[in-house]
């Protein structure tokens, strides 16, 4: 819905003023480098990493859950979908706006 939307854009930015946004982006950084993304830990570590990173947006606003995307609809390049933003990073867009607030991201 576009209330959801609009809470799920205000927790973001609100994680973003508060330095909670950065600290996780630092965790994922340093996972990153350490090779996360191509080991057998992979799924383990991001599903704890999201749920991190949604509890963080739960504690701004507890009504606020990581929005849905189905990967499937940007079959067969999904580098391509519009939920990474015109500017290539997740969920922002050239303006700098939440996708969800853009429309980027599908509810589900």
């Amino acid at each position: 819905s576009t209330a959801a939307k609009i809470r799920f854009g205000a927790a973001w930015l609100k994680i973003a003023q508060n330095g909670v946004l950065q600290q996780l982006v630092k965790v994922h950084a340093a996972a990153n480098s350490g090779g996360i993304h191509s080991s057998s830990l992979f799924f383990y570590w991001h599903r704890r990493f999201l749920l991190d990173f949604e509890n963080a947006l739960m504690n701004v606003d507890p009504t606020v859950l990581l929005p849905f995307v189905d990967v499937t609809s940007y079959a067969p390049d999904f580098s391509q979908a519009t939920v990474w933003g015109t500017a290539g990073t997740l969920g922002m867009d050239n303006d700098g706006q939440c996708a969800a607030l853009t429309g980027s991201v599908i509810d589900g």
